[in-house]
């Protein structure tokens, strides 16, 4: 155990004089992450799944458009719910909740739904409800983080003409 004080001198730059531990500060940055970031959409491409012996899949979310990743989490059970194939180079539309990982002081994704996409212009499409999430054109991606952008689009079976 660290005999670290919890304070220290006065910070000529701030005028704070607190001396946060490692965990303390790793601690208080999941408070912030988990309340702000408690429900939120991400899409992307899967890389690097592994499915622990445990059952919980871990894997990386990589942004198609620019060079961006997230680590990301499933537990067992919601990955045993997935509406997804959890492999490397699927297309997915991720619901979860941003945390830190504490004892590494990295954020990730707790990944509780997982949704199977096609991108097509740029757009995914959701092959579960044929919706196609558009483009959100004040942001340019699709929708901000606790918003879905929606635009319903009829399945081929209700579209297909109704004959006698």
């Amino acid at each position: 155990m660290s005999t670290l004080p919890s304070t220290g001198p006065r910070s000529p730059q701030n005028g704070d004089d607190t001396v946060y531990r490692v965990a303390q500060l790793n601690r208080a940055v999941r408070t912030v992450l988990e309340a702000k970031w408690s429900n939120v959409w991400v899409a992307g491409e899967l890389s690097d799944v592994t499915e622990a012996t445990s059952g919980h899949v871990y894997f990386t979310l990589n942004d198609e458009t620019e060079p961006a990743q997230v680590r990301v989490v499933m537990f067992r059970n919601d990955a045993r719910r997935s509406k997804a194939r959890l492999v490397d180079g699927s297309r997915v539309k991720l619901q979860g909740q941003v945390s830190l990982f504490t004892p590494r002081g990295s954020y990730q994704l707790i990944a509780r739904l997982a949704l199977r996409c096609m991108v097509q212009d740029g757009t995914f499409l959701e092959s579960r409800s044929h919706a196609v999430c558009t483009q959100n054109p004040l942001r340019g991606y699709p929708g901000p983080p606790h918003v879905l952008f929606r635009e319903e689009i009829p399945s081929r079976a209700s579209a297909a003409p109704q004959g006698s």
